[in-house]
């Protein structure tokens, strides 16, 4: 009609439909011109229908009734499911102090989370520290326990259940400005949804009881038409298919179908650690600080799986994975004593959009490495060399001993143009060593810069302790919290 303003016959959308309405699992559905914002360029259709309901409740949850600041604490009660992972990744991204109640504490920590809660083998109010906000998404008993940890002036927020007064209950509204945020975060690469299944319309049964179902992550979709594209009789444009995502479902499609990796290189790095170099075919790149999860398989069935930094700049179908041997580890040691060139692995990725560098974004940078925690901050070292860039940048790697250095010669090739290497020696320095030689402090942080009124970009990746200690030492330098971004694994490293 002719107050339908702001989209045309053909534009790719997307929309949280009012509730008024029927709903959406249909070959056309009518949604109010208002509402339709443009869909992420970087996406899909399929991908896009996870994210209008499922993020704008994480939105309103947590910014319109949760009033999250950045510097604030907030636990996020179900944080990988369909709401909840949405809800993890917008908190990191304001700069607050996240705290994940999840099952599976490696997708907590993927999504950005700072800590991980396990609420089903410990108590929250045992586990957790006074917060600002608590974000429910799941209800049940988990809820009866949130007010415990609730800050005097904090505030519990839910969208599963009423909460007892003065928790707040809420029902999502449509937003076309929230969502148009969203849609920008989601090209930038700061948000992703996660889809744990996509079924098509004459499953639709099925995928509600998909949705209802335990264990799940991210949300699950109903493709309503299989990629089939339609031409309007009026405009003579065609027109895309239509999604829908199902409320309680979970996410990630395509990319994070599990691959065959092909090994074609092993290199020593330390005596701990190795490189290995996969082909993946029809891998569709990556960018600078991802991830990708490996998946081994044993011959009685039994499976193991863990997450690995990519230490290889985008290159073509070539994925490097630079992995430390764990003594107890039930991955590693297989990763770093028995594969050779011509084996075979799963792995499934690229996963992360929000510990990432690219070469338009600049710099300074300021890259804070605890022993192989270096990996993915090799990834921006060795792509910033590879396009050229000048982008000040100065990497601070914290190491056991000087045999201890990850890509030692290599660094010490690239540094210059830019690039400045500090390395800090925590147990065994050299007897003739003159730099530092301890763990890294506030002082070590100063020194090393760029200093907080230069805005630098800052990312830390190491042991859990590690990354905590140097982002609230850099906060106290007078960082911005959203500027700091870190990445944590186990406890190795130096």
């Amino acid at each position: 009609g002719p107050d339908a303003n702001g989209v045309a016959v053909g534009d790719e959308v997307y929309a949280l439909a009012d509730f008024g309405r029927d709903g959406a699992a249909a070959d056309f559905a009518v949604v109010a011109a208002a509402l339709l914002a443009p869909k992420p360029r970087s996406l899909d259709h399929v991908a896009s229908a996870a994210i209008p309901l499922a993020a704008l409740s994480a939105w309103q949850g947590l910014f319109d009734h949760g009033r999250l600041e950045a510097g604030q604490r907030v636990l996020i009660l179900g944080a990988t499911g369909g709401v909840g992972h949405f809800a993890t990744q917008l908190a990191r991204h304001r700069g607050a102090h996240v705290i994940a109640a999840a099952s599976d504490a490696d997708a907590a920590k993927a999504l950005g989370a700072h800590e991980v809660v396990d609420a089903r083998r410990e108590r929250i109010e045992d586990a957790v520290k006074p917060v600002d906000l608590v974000f429910d998404t799941v209800g049940a008993e988990l809820l009866e326990h949130a007010p415990a940890v609730v800050r005097a002036g904090g505030r519990l927020v839910s969208l599963a259940t009423e909460p007892a007064p003065p928790g707040i209950y809420f029902v999502v509204e449509p937003n076309r400005e929230q969502l148009e945020k969203i849609t920008r975060l989601v090209d930038e690469g700061e948000l992703r949804p996660e889809i744990d299944s996509v079924y098509p319309l004459e499953e639709a049964r099925a995928a509600f009881e998909r949705s209802l179902a335990p264990g799940k992550r991210g949300k699950v979709v109903l493709r309503v038409s299989n990629s089939r594209r339609t031409t309007s009789r009026a405009s003579g444009r065609s027109a895309a298919t239509t999604t829908t995502e199902i409320h309680g479902g979970t996410a990630v499609l395509g990319r994070l179908s599990w691959q065959v990796a092909e090994v074609i290189d092993v290199v020593e790095e330390t005596p701990r650690v190795k490189t290995i170099a996969f082909d993946v075919p029809g891998w569709p790149g990556h960018r600078a600080g991802q991830h990708v999860d490996v998946r081994l398989t044993a011959e009685d069935g039994y499976q193991a799986q863990r997450s690995y930094s990519i230490a290889s700049p985008p290159d073509g179908t070539r994925v490097e994975l630079t992995v430390e041997r764990l003594e107890d580890g039930e991955v590693s040691p297989y990763l770093t004593d028995e594969l050779r060139p011509g084996d075979q692995i799963e792995l499934r990725g690229p996963v992360g959009g929000y510990f990432v560098w690219e070469p338009p974004q600049g710099g300074p940078l300021l890259l804070v490495a605890g022993g192989s925690g270096v990996a993915p901050l090799m990834a921006m070292i060795r792509l910033r060399a590879a396009v050229g860039s000048d982008a000040d940048t100065r990497l601070l790697f914290s190491s056991r001993s000087w045999e201890d250095v990850i890509y030692r010669d290599e660094l010490e090739r690239l540094e210059g143009g830019g690039l400045r290497v500090v390395h800090t020696l925590t147990r065994s320095p050299p007897a003739d060593w003159t730099g530092y030689a301890r763990r890294v402090d506030a002082e070590i942080l100063a020194e090393v810069g760029p200093g907080p009124t230069e805005r630098p970009r800052v990312y830390v990746c190491g042991p859990t302790l590690f990354v905590e200690a140097v982002a609230q030492a850099l906060v106290q330098l007078g960082h911005e919290p959203h500027m700091v971004k870190t990445e944590r694994f186990g406890p190795t490293g130096g």
